[in-house]
């Protein structure tokens, strides 16, 4: 960082706009850096607080989480369904600064609070030669995904969409590959798992899949949540075209700031596909992990938005 800011000075072009936004962008980078170093425990007060104040100040997305809670809980009375808002406000605020920790974190304590329970499953399918996708979806901390290359030294590739700020951009893919994990953008996933096939290599490719597809986008529609629901159709066609497995992360949060993860074998046959299998065994699994404790999943955003055509499946 310092010596990008001694090339700045020395190109004697200070004073014009581009250079001045490198140079805000710089100083940017070393405020997050430097927050980043703050202990977790210190974050979690701070967290605290921005959760209150944005659950009863600014209540940020409330009329959309109230509305995506109370239409998929109507069983559950006001009560509980503020118990599941506060929860969450604490949980997304808990999420950003856990994600602004990625950047320093020692590997030893990320281990520690992000565990994975059965490793022994990747190391089976590495010794059987066969590569997986790890289809997850926004629960619990995602973003500590890119602990895995710790855990066992295999290769590791995340899909992402990329940013509209290059700054950030560039911010999070350094954090997301901090410890091995090839970003890929979306775009190109399937070009580099076909790649990675015909070069032989085994390799585990994280998919985010619960996103609201795109109105262009191929998709299909799986009830979910009590509630019919369009998924992309990328990750179960990329698995079934490559002959990867799928597989689905369940995710414990065991206390604050402490993950459990278990993978869980998903189908991803040809046969599968025909009838959505793979993506409504994801589907399945997803809402068994919300149900587990609901106020872990991204309910501020529109997630039911997108409206089923007529001939759609």
């Amino acid at each position: 960082m310092i010596e990008n800011l001694i090339s700045i000075i020395l190109s004697g072009a200070l004073f014009n706009e581009k250079t001045m936004k490198k140079f805000l962008n710089f100083l940017l980078e070393i405020l997050l850096y430097s927050l980043s170093y703050i202990p977790l425990w210190i974050f979690y007060l701070i967290s605290d607080a921005c959760a209150f104040i944005l659950c009863y100040v600014i209540r940020y997305r409330k009329k959309i989480i109230l509305s995506n809670l109370t239409s998929v809980f109507p069983e559950k009375d006001e009560k509980e369904i503020k118990q599941i808002v506060k929860g969450f406000y604490k949980y997304f605020c808990d999420l950003v600064f856990e994600s602004l920790k990625a950047l320093t974190i020692s590997p030893k304590q990320l281990i520690k609070r992000f565990k994975i329970t059965n490793p022994e499953l990747l190391d089976e399918l590495k010794q059987n030669n066969e590569s997986a996708i790890i289809y997850a979806a926004h629960y619990g901390n995602w973003e500590w995904f890119g602990s895995l290359p710790l855990v066992r030294p295999y290769s590791f590739t995340a899909l992402y969409q990329e940013q509209t700020s290059q700054f950030f951009d560039e911010l999070i893919l350094r954090m997301r590959s901090r410890f091995g994990v090839k970003c890929v953008e979306s775009k190109y996933g399937y070009k580099t798992i076909l790649q990675y096939k015909r070069d032989g290599i085994v390799s585990f490719n994280l998919i985010i899949g619960d996103q609201c597809p795109y109105y262009k986008a191929s998709r299909s529609w799986v009830q979910f949540l009590g509630k019919e629901t369009a998924f992309l159709k990328g990750a179960e066609v990329m698995a079934s075209k490559t002959g990867q497995v799928l597989l689905f992360p369940f995710i414990k949060v065991v206390k604050r700031g402490y993950y459990e993860v278990t993978f869980i074998k998903l189908t991803n046959s040809e046969d599968g596909i025909k009838d959505n299998g793979g993506i409504k065994e994801f589907a399945r699994a997803l809402e068994e992990n919300i149900r587990y404790a609901p106020q872990f999943w991204l309910w501020s955003h529109r997630r039911w938005k997108l409206k089923k055509r007529e001939g759609e499946l």
